[in-house]
């Protein structure tokens, strides 16, 4: 590696300034292929647990972490933790603006791969539960709680979703900085594998492949001794963990905790007090784990290394009382995490799980709290039941329930059998199977009080018929049936789940009972023209309505997906930006 004044040099290449050992986030961008020359981003949805933005529509990022020489590592590996990014790096993270304790970067994606489940994301919602705030060309990832949005159309988010602080402006700047870099890159006649660039990722202890896959990026810190489950004890779970239970969220209905901060003069927690939680017990942590995992926080550690209280000796929140759940709580048997007020302020904590084990306390804490006694009870009632009567969940009786539900478990316990989704079995253009549940999805879309409120084609076709039949011909016209690969056929198979109508001949389909259409409601356009043979988008309208006598909910990963690549291009009115 060269000099000092090299290494800075590769980094502001690519960087508007030099990395810090800060907090970071990512704006992760790739090419829109149905707009050439367009940009879309992928934000994520963050729980309603978290602490920092519940339910907010956001970028991708993290608290700093004591094993990353900067914040470059850390927005990488926050991206690894977050969506499971493995390789389609196309352009590796260039810092563009920097906040008081946060460094913002943009990576350029091409064909992104990722983890079927990556580390962190629980630390996610389920993002399709929001998509008729988003914009009509949103488009599901293929990670969890994550969406591809096109930058474009950031401004048609619905006003009533929360964004993260400054996002739209963020995204904007990201974007031209990206067009910056490669320009830059193009007029040095360089790319992103120049030994230049290499140096100024190795510098952050960074290593990214000529095919994009991520060969070394910093891990979460761990200790080496190992806890008394014989796992080493990951600091940043530990950390996390700690932030909590000094959190706003936290004390707010945390009796325990609460009334010793408040007895002390200086607002300490004695560590014998933390060490007694059941949670940090089943970590094995002891206290000089507790004082390594907090030099990364903003938690503050007394000098002798016995006690920990909020930053600057915050005031503790207003208590609130909370109702009793039947469980009782002692101070050697503080194990439970109070849910409160999870979402608000982290009481100066940062209380953002970070790496799998941390998201692993915050949700099984939470889980705890929320347990409601009549699945206890009935689960109690059900095995005693079965005791009095001499009988076993394997006998000729239960089986028989499980299979009337076509379900089938082994004495083991292994799943034998369990309905699947329906596909027929010749391949669609793309090769795959069919799935019959996509393309019911699909069809109930299509004919919903959602899509028919905007969707002038289809509406017209209908109104002009006296009993409401939608000529399959029509359907099969469409570019996202045509994509699936679906014929006459397999619409009919669909449909026999369905409460839509099938003609007698099979050549047509309408609402349930013909039910009247919804009232037309027209949109301005958006300067694409459609015409019948590409109705390939769905309107997004309103989705929240009745579905129209069609039921029109996506239902697993494939239907999901059908109905966000169909929801192209219907038009919401544009909003200000909202930081």
């Amino acid at each position: 590696m060269g000099s000092a004044e090299e290494q800075a040099a590769s980094s502001l290449m690519i960087d508007f300034c030099a990395p810090r050992r800060v907090n970071a986030q990512a704006i992760i961008l790739q090419q829109d292929r149905e707009r050439p020359g367009k940009w879309q981003v992928l934000l994520q949805l963050r729980s309603e647990r978290m602490q920092m933005m519940p339910n907010h529509l956001a970028a991708i990022g993290g608290c700093r972490s004591a094993v990353d020489p900067d914040s470059r590592a850390t927005c990488l590996r926050e991206v690894q933790e977050e969506c499971g990014l493995l390789g389609g790096i196309a352009v590796p993270p260039c810092k563009f603006a920097e906040g008081g304790k946060c460094d913002w970067y943009v990576i350029k994606v091409k064909d992104p791969v990722f983890k079927p489940h990556a580390e962190t994301q629980f630390e996610c919602g389920d993002i399709r539960v929001i998509l008729p705030l988003l914009p009509a060309s949103t488009c599901i990832a293929d990670c969890y709680g994550h969406a591809w949005l096109p930058t474009d159309d950031l401004d048609r988010i619905d006003k009533r979703l929360p964004l993260m602080g400054g996002l739209l402006g963020r995204v904007s700047g990201a974007v031209r900085h990206m067009c910056a870099v490669e320009q830059k890159l193009q007029n040095q006649m360089s790319n992103m594998h120049s030994d230049v660039v290499k140096a100024t990722l190795q510098s952050s202890g960074i290593g990214i492949g000529e095919d994009g896959s991520i060969l070394s990026c910093p891990a979460e810190d761990t200790v080496c001794q190992p806890s008394k489950q014989g796992k080493a004890i990951c600091l940043g779970a530990l950390r996390t963990q700690l932030e909590y239970y000094l959190s706003d969220g936290n004390l707010r209905h945390d009796k325990f905790f609460y009334d010793i901060i408040s007895k002390d003069a200086e607002g300490w927690l004695e560590l014998s007090n933390v060490l007694a939680c059941n949670k940090i017990k089943s970590m094995g942590a002891t206290q000089s784990d507790i004082v390594s995992a907090l030099q990364a926080s903003e938690l503050e550690v007394r000098e002798d290394g016995s006690a920990i209280r909020r930053a600057n000796n915050d005031p503790l929140p207003l208590f609130q009382a909370k109702k009793s759940m039947g469980i009782q709580r002692k101070g050697a048997s503080h194990n439970r995490l109070q849910k409160g007020q999870v979402t608000g302020e982290p009481g100066k904590g940062k209380g953002k799980c970070v790496g799998n084990m941390a998201t692993q306390a915050c949700e099984q804490e939470v889980q705890a709290s929320q347990n409601h006694a009549s699945a206890v009870q009935r689960m109690c009632a059900v095995e005693e039941k079965l005791q009095n009567q001499m009988s076993n969940m394997h006998s000729d009786v239960v089986n028989a329930t499980l299979h009337s539900s076509g379900i089938g478990i082994g004495e083991d316990g292994r799943i034998v059998s369990c309905p699947a989704e329906d596909t027929v079995s010749h391949p669609s253009n793309q090769g795959n199977a069919i799935c019959l549940g996509a393309l019911r999805t699909q069809l109930e879309y299509y004919l919903s009080d959602g899509n028919l409120r905007h969707d002038k084609f289809f509406y017209d076709i209908i109104s002009k018929d006296a009993e409401g039949w939608l000529e399959l011909s029509n359907v099969l016209a469409c570019n996202k049936i045509k994509s699936m690969g679906a014929r006459q056929s397999d619409i009919v198979s669909a449909l026999q789940a369905s409460e839509l109508e099938v003609r007698e001949d099979g050549s047509a389909i309408r609402r349930s009972n013909n039910d009247p259409l919804p009232l037309l409601q027209a949109k301005e356009s958006t300067g694409i023209q459609r015409k019948g043979a590409s109705h390939n988008r769905l309107q997004k309208g309103q989705v929240t309505g009745e579905p129209g006598k069609g039921k029109g909910k996506c239902v697993g990963n494939m239907a999901t997906q059908s109905c966000q690549q169909e929801v192209q291009a219907s038009t919401d009115q544009a909003r200000p930006e909202a930081d």
